[in-house]
């Protein structure tokens, strides 16, 4: 989504709470895709055990990967500009707060 102001070339990051809501009250596009018959019927069974539509499904799915990507890049983008060994420093303050061993693990006695 371009900035409509006067800073050209800037890019306005979108809200991922919107996503949730995307299809109330605003246009929607179409979209046609090719799977094999096979995922057809998994996603359709899947729909049914869910209450809901393959197209609501899909959409549901779509949010969740356009959510993922997201955070993804938000993480990307913090941890370009954070300190490794701080960072590190913090986990081994955690880890000793809580007897782990860096992995969430509880150490061997």
């Amino acid at each position: 989504m371009e900035n409509k102001g006067g800073n050209q070339g800037l890019v306005r990051r979108r809200d991922p709470r919107k996503f949730a809501v995307l299809g109330r009250g605003r246009a929607m596009g179409t979209l046609t895709i090719r799977i094999s018959e096979h995922k057809h019927k998994w996603l359709k069974a899947l729909a049914e055990q869910r209450g809901i539509s393959v197209n609501k499904l899909i959409d549901e799915l779509a949010t969740i990967a356009l959510t993922e990507q997201d955070a993804r890049t938000w993480f990307e983008i913090r941890a370009k500009r954070g300190d490794a060994k701080r960072g590190l420093a913090i986990l081994d303050t955690l880890d000793e707060h809580f007897g782990t061993t860096g992995r969430g693990r509880a150490k061997a006695r």
